[in-house]
């Protein structure tokens, strides 16, 4: 219990040191029935939990920390209209009907995400300008711009715009990338005040919401599914597990946990950039996330910071400087401006990957049921996969496409992730060095 203990500590992230002030949540204590126990107080169980007090089911949401001590206030907080696979991709992989729906998809996640920023008053906290994903090579530049012509061709979406090279350098101010993909319908938010706000407006509409409350074991009855926490028991007809790169800390059902394996990112912010050199970067003003097998993601903040993200320790044991170090350099590769400029700020978190690249939402029994694996890309699909979860566990049919089709598969040698993981991002960075050495000069 205590290594848990020692794993629930918040990070000293940029978002924790610009929040908000907001109520924390009690943590269980005693005994609870509800019709609907959510595991899980990101942004899946908040969606969930959402979905069910609009229906008027009753609910309880365990949160293992604090509210938004997850990837949900950890992230880099991109609002991202593309899966983690392209379109073509997609399409090559799960057939054209598939893609459409997955395409679509986006689009219910985007309306379930307003709906909610409506509902709670989460506009402050939300900025709706555009996401660029930035090309590191000319075979990336091909795969975006067929993505680009499989959307006007197969859904008719004509709305994102392709960059050449030269449009690229002028807009983001480096000579790093040769193009680019702009959708102008995404965005940003500051994660940590979201979440935290988006509880606290479930907590005022009566939706118990218990922070520092892992689940500890899970074990079912004749009437329901009973969940374990150090000072409570919470008895459910049913559960719904919103855990995502977290799973592996909960008593979660089966084999859940190895359905996906979670890898650690970082993140860190610079001290504010000097205005002379802010103005000839990010004309933008988008968030950016490149097109590497190990990508880079950087977003210019209100204050004048950057934020930059990437891939960290690996197995998430180690949140030493030294794991920052790679980070740093690739900051200053893309900008060289900023290779030697202080660093206020330096964190990590989970992301939850899944074998085909997608998020999934299903059931594992008539009364277990999940919504997880969002490869990084969960600010915004968690909105659609967490209203998918609770509907399902309301008796209702869903189709978000391959996301509720099927289990995501598990991951075979899963205790070895760790050394797998390893060998399979050193290949990532060889494959990466060899394209970006295709580049034009």
């Amino acid at each position: 219990m205590a290594a848990v203990d020692q794993q629930l500590q918040p990070p000293a992230s940029y978002w924790r040191s610009t929040a908000a002030s907001t109520a924390a949540m009690p943590s269980l204590q005693g005994e609870h029935r509800c019709d609907i126990a959510i595991v899980g107080g990101g942004y899946s169980g908040l969606a969930a939990a959402h979905n069910l007090a609009e229906a008027g089911v009753g609910c309880v949401v365990l949160e293992a920390g604090e509210i938004g001590w997850g990837a949900s206030g950890r992230s880099a907080g991109f609002l991202v209209l593309r899966y983690k696979r392209g379109f073509a991709a997609l399409a090559a992989q799960h057939g054209v009907e598939a893609a459409r729906i997955l395409h679509r998809s986006l689009f219910d996640a985007l309306a379930n995400f307003d709906a909610v920023v409506e509902a709670y008053g989460l506009a402050p906290f939300v900025q709706r300008n555009g996401h660029f994903t930035a090309a590191h090579a000319p075979v990336a530049q091909e795969r975006l711009e067929a993505d680009a012509r499989w959307l006007e061709r197969e859904v008719g979406d004509r709305s994102v715009r392709i960059f050449d090279r030269k449009t690229t350098r002028d807009q983001l101010g480096t000579e790093y990338y040769v193009g680019g993909f702009y959708d102008p319908r995404a965005g940003a938010i500051h994660p940590y005040n979201f979440v935290r706000a988006f509880a606290q407006g479930l907590a005022v509409r009566g939706v118990p919401i218990f922070a520092h409350s892992p689940v500890t074991d899970m074990r079912e009855d004749a009437q329901s599914v009973i969940l374990r926490t150090p000072a409570g028991r919470v008895h459910a007809g049913k559960v719904i597990f919103a855990t995502n790169g977290y799973t592996g800390l909960a008593a979660s059902p089966g084999d859940l946990a190895r359905r996906v394996v979670p890898v650690t990112s970082a993140l860190m912010t610079t001290e504010v950039i000097p205005a002379d050199v802010r103005a000839n970067m990010l004309r933008i003003d988008a968030p950016v996330t490149d097109t590497k097998r190990i990508l880079s993601g950087f977003r210019l903040l209100e204050d004048g910071r950057l934020l930059f993200a990437g891939r960290g320790d690996l197995t998430g044991k180690r949140d030493t400087p030294d794991v920052y170090r790679p980070l740093q350099q690739a900051l200053g590769e893309i900008f060289p401006a900023l290779a030697d400029i202080p660093i206020s700020h330096r964190w990590s978190g989970k992301v939850a990957i899944t074998q085909d690249d997608i998020p999934h939402v299903g059931a594992l029994s008539q009364r277990i049921f999940f919504a997880l694996g969002y490869m990084g890309r969960g600010v915004l699909l968690t909105h659609l996969l967490g209203q998918c979860a609770a509907r399902l566990a309301r008796g209702e049919r869903i189709d978000a496409g391959p996301m509720s089709r099927s289990l995501p598969a598990v991951f075979p040698f899963h205790r070895f992730r760790h050394l797998g993981m390893k060998i399979l991002a050193s290949r990532y960075a060889r494959e990466d060095r060899r394209e970006l050495q295709e580049r034009p000069r």
